[in-house]
């Protein structure tokens, strides 16, 4: 089974995808998580804000985006582990976002969309395209 297919096989349609305990995705939810984080970074980038976005804040948008699908400690424990494990993968081997400022605590690391990214224009919080 491939690493990033959930288990339970639950798709979803519309929105950013939900975060839950279980750590499997598949490349769609993936996808709809990537795309999530590059808007978020692209919206900072457009409000003025320069010198990157931590890593945290970033996680802290994306749970507070999705806090309808959170309903226990520990599903908010997997979606922070999820979203860490999915903006590694995003840093390593995709190259979607770079470090800018690095700490010893990955939270506290601040990054930045690499700039031949290229993400849907269309997507937002509540629109998927």
């Amino acid at each position: 089974q491939d690493e990033r297919e959930r288990a339970d096989g639950e798709e979803t349609t519309d929105g950013p995808a939900p975060v839950s305990k279980n750590l499997k995705l598949n490349f769609e939810e993936y996808e709809k998580i990537v795309k999530a984080i590059a808007y978020f970074i692209r919206e900072q980038e457009r409000s003025g804000r320069e010198g990157g976005v931590s890593q945290q804040e970033i996680i802290n948008w994306y749970i507070q985006e999705n806090l309808d699908n959170i309903e226990t400690e520990e599903a908010l424990a997997g979606a922070f582990k999820l979203l860490n494990s999915i903006i590694e993968r995003m840093i390593t081997i995709d190259n979607i976002l770079w470090v800018i400022e690095d700490s010893r605590v990955k939270g506290e690391r601040v990054l930045q969309l690499n700039v031949n990214y290229v993400h849907e224009s269309t997507f937002g919080p509540t629109s998927v395209a």
